[in-house]
């Protein structure tokens, strides 16, 4: 960061300092940038004679999931005298410009009459088409050619049946199964799902199945989770931008049951419960030897 100062380079007879804070403007501290800048100011001294002065700080971006199309800023501010007076500061500001490929789901793209796009599913669905639209990042839109995204379907918090065992059938704990499209020709290496965006454009969007296992497992209210996720992506001469990975949900079914509490109780070789005390026991034990004396 560099000061200048706007007077005679005679007004400046001492060395001043200008004290810069660093501080959020439409960017957030530690969610959206990091700065190792002490208490987010750092000094900048205009030698004695002198119009100007420089000091460096590293400013980190922090790489989130939000679509920030018009950038976000940090804000730079300066305080400092010279002599009794005090400087009027002009302030700048550092633009973080967002470099995800974001994608956005609908969990039942297939199904008419929902509204809007839908975060999750049934498990009791069967077979539901699934829609992921990618939209690359601003800084990617001048004059980028074609760009195809490689997506893979994964198991977050649900299990995802791979077929590895060769069958047709839901293993113990498997949730759900994934059935790319047939035909695509230009799916990246090592993944399932190819999206592609037009050369000049900023999204695209591709579909899949997912095959759900409506189970008796009861899991609770809250959804299990399948995640997309993909590689990084270069596009053009712009660089190479990373794929943000998203997720929807699978919700139990209403008709899974409650676990059931089964009740046990010991009986010993006699067919006595062994749960009894051992006083109660010699008393019966007694009652029955005074029994079968009389």
């Amino acid at each position: 960061v560099t000061a200048r100062f706007a007077g005679s380079a005679t007004e400046l007879t001492s060395d001043t300092t200008v004290m810069v804070t660093i501080a959020a403007g439409t960017a957030t501290l530690t969610t959206d940038f990091t700065t190792d800048a002490t208490s987010s100011q750092v000094s900048v001294v205009i030698p004695a004679g002198s119009l100007s002065g420089s000091n460096t700080f590293n400013l980190t971006a922090v790489t989130d999931s939000d679509t920030e199309a018009a950038g976000e800023t940090v804000a730079l501010s300066g305080a400092g005298t010279i002599g009794s007076q005090t400087l009027m500061v002009t302030g700048a500001a550092v633009n973080i410009v967002d470099s995800g490929i974001r994608l956005a789901v609908d969990a039942d793209a297939g199904t008419t009459g929902t509204t809007g796009d839908q975060s999750s599913v049934g498990e009791d669905g069967g077979t539901k088409t699934v829609e992921v639209e990618v939209t690359l990042p601003a800084a990617s839109s001048s004059g980028n050619g074609a760009v195809t995204v490689g997506l893979n379907v994964v198991g977050g918090t649900a299990v995802l049946d791979d077929n590895s065992d060769g069958d047709s059938e839901f293993g113990v704990g498997e949730d759900f199964r994934v059935t790319y499209p047939s035909g695509q020709t230009n799916v990246p290496a090592d993944h399932g799902l190819a999206v592609s965006v037009a050369s000049g454009l900023m999204e695209g969007s591709a579909m899949f199945d997912v095959v759900l296992y409506n189970d008796n497992v009861a899991e609770g209210s809250a959804a299990e989770t399948v995640v997309i996720e993909g590689a990084a992506v270069t596009i053009g001469t712009t660089g190479t931008y990373e794929v943000v990975s998203t997720s929807f949900g699978i919700t139990d079914s209403s008709d899974d049951a409650s676990p059931t509490t089964i009740g046990l109780t010991l009986l010993d070789a006699d067919g006595e419960d062994l749960t009894v005390s051992r006083s109660r026991r010699r008393r019966r034990e007694r009652r029955a030897v005074r029994s079968g004396c009389g």
